[in-house]
């Protein structure tokens, strides 16, 4: 039988990078709206010419905005919402462990998006997010895999 807090560590082991990353990639690009920040591209002509392109899709729609804008709405909502499901998670093992037990499905579910970003950083990214997410990936199916343990042993008849 796994004990619950070694199921709950391994979940903060996985969440806490995720927080600062996804909070931290959230508060890093906010500069890049007003001047030229560390998501800039490093040739100005390029982040100008994102300024006055717009996307097919908003033109269907007969939206308005840019490319560049439509970046930096991707980068601060894709960190933030990386940031609150992980916090979420975080929240879950240190008030409410016990869900994990009856709803095995949270962990399957994590483990599933954190391997869709393992995924996305190995293709479209570069060394860091893959390390990180690799990482909050391992330690989920390890919270996973103490879950189905521990459910298995209080089956038993013994």
């Amino acid at each position: 039988m796994v004990p619950m807090k070694q199921v709950t560590t391994y979940v903060e082991l996985a969440a806490w990078p995720l927080i600062f990353a996804g909070f931290g990639h959230a508060l890093l690009v906010l500069p890049d709206i007003v001047v030229h920040g560390l998501f800039s591209p490093p040739d100005e002509r390029v982040r100008q010419a994102m300024e006055t392109s717009s996307i097919v899709f908003l033109d269907l729609f007969r939206g308005s905005g840019s490319i560049w804008k439509a970046y930096v709405g991707f980068n601060v909502s894709h960190g933030v919402g990386i940031g609150f499901f992980a916090l979420v998670n975080l929240l879950i093992a240190r008030s409410e462990p016990e869900l994990y037990l009856r709803l095995p499905a949270l962990l399957r579910l994590d483990a599933a998006v954190c391997a869709i970003l393992f995924a996305s950083s190995l293709a479209f990214w570069f060394y860091a997010p893959a390390i990180l997410t690799g990482w909050s990936l391992v330690f989920f199916v390890l919270a996973l895999r103490g879950v189905r343990l521990s459910s298995r042993s209080e089956a038993l008849p013994y």
